[in-house]
């Protein structure tokens, strides 16, 4: 995870074509596939991957992929929707006064009495 912190912090300022992206993150995928050969040969490992591939690990998976889902259906798309919509209510009033659509009403054509 150390070695993942060095590209991730000077991606952005770098980008993907950088000498300080590339070599850590081939060494953090090297250290992946190392972790992952001497974890699966010993006899307690820190992480079971033989128990991942049981049925109940993959109906939990899709539990919470499927909850994680409609957590964005639920939540986060309609807050999208009412910003943008917002917003382009507010932009429709920016053009509409610029071009002289939303005029105040005249003085004399308004009667109360």
């Amino acid at each position: 995870m150390a070695v993942l912190a060095v590209p991730w912090i000077h991606l952005q300022e770098e980008g993907f074509s950088s000498y300080l992206v590339w070599p850590f993150l081939i060494a953090a995928f090297f250290l992946l596939v190392l972790f992952i050969a001497i974890d699966w040969q010993v006899v307690n490992p820190l992480v079971p991957f033989r128990a991942l591939w049981n049925a109940k690990p993959i109906s939990g998976t899709i539990m919470a992929v499927s909850a994680h889902i409609s957590l964005i259906a639920i939540v986060v798309i309609p807050m999208l929707g009412s910003y943008f919509f917002s917003h382009s209510q507010r932009i429709n009033t920016v053009i509409l006064k610029s071009m002289g659509s939303l005029r105040q009403p005249a003085s004399h054509l308004v009667s109360f009495f």
